[in-house]
């Protein structure tokens, strides 16, 4: 590093940029983080969340929270403006106290205590300040994604015991209701189990949102929603994490940090083709960006207007295609027709645009076997525009030569550590939907850190400067974070074939 004396003249002023602003895209503080132990089982408090819950190196929980899902699924985060931490010899006792800023507020009070044992118990109380809707409110546990395949024993509220083991697959529903207390073997031997209070809990695989995680959490789906808080009315629930006597002895699980080493050598998977999104608006795009995408040369331009009759300047996209090399793909929805493929069909011939694919949303057979007349040189998909948990929940999507979804890691919360592990969920996703569509070639996208649209309401307002569940605009997509996290996502999807 040259010293003062040493460093050359700048001609013109120089703007500097933060770290955290190279890294994320924003200024926005991190969530402090603290560690807590009850015996053999370490935590790490980060906010409002308690996460990565391990005994000997094994990760048991991934993460216990408390969450408020407003009317369109948006989940504000809770503020604590009040937090007691005391060490007890081997264990803790830990006090945070905030609200939920919703409008009317909800006041929530955490209350945890971790014993020498292994035995955490966690008691959550909020009380609505007036009266709001709501979608689901409590206690959310999350089992990490490799507990994939180990044992698991349910037992239900009327006392009967559900055996079974954590899918592979990812099921659309949820497998297992009515629950009072989940053990698993989260090491070969080794148990342990969690207690639920106060709900009718249920258990989820997070997956289908692109999370690394089965969830438990109340209320169920099976009940109405959105449904009433009402004023002064106290949600009251507990759960208690309990690590089985044989387990306190566990030896440490293998190290999993090694080096990363390159070998030319090495079998290496197929690049998968890469594909940008566009907006009709983008037919007037810039010289600069025209440059730009000369210079990314995808492989397909991805465009999708707001319907088959909205006016497009197909000059101005064919301009794009011939100087970025890349074939158009067409996504087309609501209430899509024959008829209303008729004059898209002949605008695209006079811009003289054959469409690599186009895809049609919802995919019934009459829309697909029109799509397949109007555009007979074009592969033609189906699938749905939105999150893997909607294609999976589709009973059928229809014959089609591709079927695609999309990814976007910050449907449940839009801390820096989930989209990161749920770059791990994409092979899984990939491998459930070749088992329901195996004559299906599968296209992904296009994706991103932010929502691009939500199936599930509105979205949250963001001025793309702040972390927010759901937004559309996400500060970390301008960082290096988003930049590692596409990179991370390409390679998933290309080891996943």
């Amino acid at each position: 590093m040259a010293g003062p004396s040493e460093r050359p003249r700048a001609a013109v002023p120089v703007m500097s940029a933060s770290v955290l602003a190279c890294l994320y895209g924003t200024d926005e503080a991190l969530p402090v983080e603290v560690a807590l132990r009850a015996g053999p089982l370490s935590m790490t408090l980060r906010g409002g969340h308690i996460a990565d819950l391990k005994v000997a190196g094994y990760e048991i929980w991934h993460g216990v929270t408390f969450l408020y899902r407003d009317p369109d699924w948006g989940t504000p985060e809770p503020i604590f403006q009040r937090t007691v931490h005391k060490v007890e010899g081997e264990g803790f006792s830990l006090l945070l106290e905030g609200y939920i800023p919703t409008e009317p507020a909800i006041d929530l009070l955490l209350t945890l205590h971790g014993d020498a044992q292994g035995t955490v118990n966690l008691q959550a109380r909020a009380i609505p300040r007036g009266e709001l809707m709501a979608n689901r409110i409590g206690l959310c546990l999350m089992h990490p994604m490799h507990a994939m395949g180990r044992a698991l024993e349910v037992e239900h509220g009327d006392g009967h015991i559900s055996r079974s083991i954590f899918p592979a697959q990812v099921p659309p529903w949820p497998p297992f209701t009515g629950i009072r207390c989940i053990r698993h073997e989260f090491a070969p031997g080794h148990w342990a189990q969690v207690q639920f209070q106060g709900d009718d809990f249920e258990f989820e695989d997070q997956r289908n949102n692109a999370d690394a995680s089965f969830k438990t959490y109340s209320r169920s789906n099976t009940m109405p929603r959105p449904y009433v808080l009402h004023s002064g009315e106290p949600i009251e629930q507990s759960l208690t994490l309990r690590i089985e006597p044989a387990a306190v002895q566990i030896k440490p699980a293998p190290a999993q940090a090694r080096p990363i080493r390159l070998n030319e050598c090495a079998e290496a998977a197929k690049m998968p083709r890469l594909g940008l999104a566009i907006e009709p608006a983008d037919a007037q795009a810039s010289p600069l960006v025209q440059a730009a995408l000369a210079t990314l040369s995808p492989s397909l331009l991805h465009l999708t207007p707001s319907q088959p009759q909205q006016p497009v300047q197909w000059m101005g996209i064919a301009q794009l295609l011939s100087v970025s090399g890349a074939q158009l793909r067409l996504d087309l929805s609501d209430g899509v027709t024959a008829a209303s493929l008729a004059p898209l069909t002949m605008a695209l011939r006079d811009a003289g645009i054959k469409p690599e694919s186009v895809a049609i949303f919802p995919g019934t057979l009459p829309v697909l076997t029109a799509a397949r007349q109007a555009f007979p040189d074009s592969a033609i998909g189906s699938g749905t525009p939105h999150f893997f948990a909607q294609f999976n929940r589709m009973d059928d999507a229809g014959p089609a030569d591709f079927h695609s979804f999309t990814i976007c890691p910050i449907v449940h919360g839009a801390d820096d550590a989930a989209p990161m592990t749920g770059l791990q969920s994409l092979p899984s996703l990939l491998a459930t939907a070749r088992a329901r569509y195996p004559a299906s070639a599968l296209r992904i996208g296009p994706s991103s850190l932010g929502a691009r649209s939500s199936p599930l309401g509105k979205q949250p307002a963001s001025n793309g400067m702040r972390r927010m569940a759901l937004a559309q605009r996400d500060p970390r997509t301008r960082g290096l974070f988003g930049a590692a996290w596409l990179l991370g996502h390409v390679a998933q999807a290309a080891l996943a074939g």
